[in-house]
């Protein structure tokens, strides 16, 4: 089902409240933790990378990607053994690892300007996915988009250290063909995903709509049938009534006959009797 944004801003609200509420609870903030982690990556990446490229730092930049790629090994570590895993865990997760990637090939622009076809990539994949979102999807990792950053992250570091080490270019050149490539199949895919999940939502939408019409008019049939079948029990109701009330009568005739039959036997034996004592 498609939502708006002011759903989903709602849904947002009440997963924030629901986490800061677990945070004031001493016996619940643990599960928190990992949450804390991956915003402190998603908020500190690209305010700490992207200015560290604009003074030229490259030393900066390789500590705090290191720090923010400790930081997301550690949280999906938490997570896993103290389930701590969360809906907004898992959205949270996802925002800042595009996040931390851009930031990274941002900062990359500076030194490589051509690695900003790349950056349109990751954007573009990352708009899909906010689109996937809104029309009540689940965005999905696609296989040959996890092959992907497997070339991406590794293009960006040997692109920090061509400025020291200019032997690294051929390398460089090749894993910036592969995930050029690689990107371009992993947002064609995402398309052709994202129409399909599309068609699927609206033919449930139509289907949901026809069973909608069916439930609003099936009442209006079931009424007519309820009270036709009230009537024909009150009909058999009144026949049962009158059939017995026809046997009763019966009964009582049957009776009466008898009781008369009784009495005309009773005088004969009773005349019989005075005949005999008169002889």
């Amino acid at each position: 089902m498609r939502k708006s944004f002011k759903e989903l801003w709602s849904n947002y609200k009440k997963l924030f409240k629901e986490a800061f509420k677990d945070l004031k609870t001493k016996g619940r903030r643990h599960k928190q933790i990992p949450n804390i982690l991956t915003a402190t990556r998603l908020i500190a990446a690209p305010c700490f990378i992207i200015p560290a490229a604009m003074a030229g730092n490259v030393y900066l930049i390789a500590l705090f990607t290191i720090i923010f790629s400790l930081t997301d090994a550690v949280d999906g570590y938490i997570a896993r053994k103290y389930n701590c895993i969360s809906e907004l865990g898992k959205d949270l997760d996802a925002t800042s690892d595009k996040v931390f990637a851009s930031s990274l090939l941002i900062a990359e622009s500076f030194f490589n300007p051509i690695i900003l076809f790349n950056l349109i990539f990751e954007l573009i994949i990352g708009a899909i996915n906010v689109k996937e979102k809104f029309t009540g999807a689940t965005p999905r990792s696609l296989y040959i988009g996890k092959i992907k950053t497997c070339f991406l992250y590794p293009l960006i570091i040997v692109g920090f250290i061509i400025p020291f080490y200019d032997k690294l270019m051929p390398l460089f050149n090749t894993l910036l063909v592969a995930t050029t490539s690689l990107q371009t199949v992993t947002v064609a895919s995402y398309i052709i995903r994202y129409e399909k999940d599309k068609t699927d939502n609206i033919e449930d939408t139509s289907k949901d709509k026809e069973k909608e019409k069916i439930e609003i008019e099936e009442p209006v049939d079931t009424k007519k049938k309820k009270k036709n079948k009230v009537i024909e029990e009150v009909k058999i109701i009144n026949n049962i009534e009158e059939v017995k009330e026809n046997i009763e009568n019966m009964h009582g005739l049957m009776e009466y006959e008898l009781d008369y039959n009784k009495k005309v036997e009773e005088k004969q034996k009773a005349k019989t009797k005075k005949k005999v004592l008169k002889k």
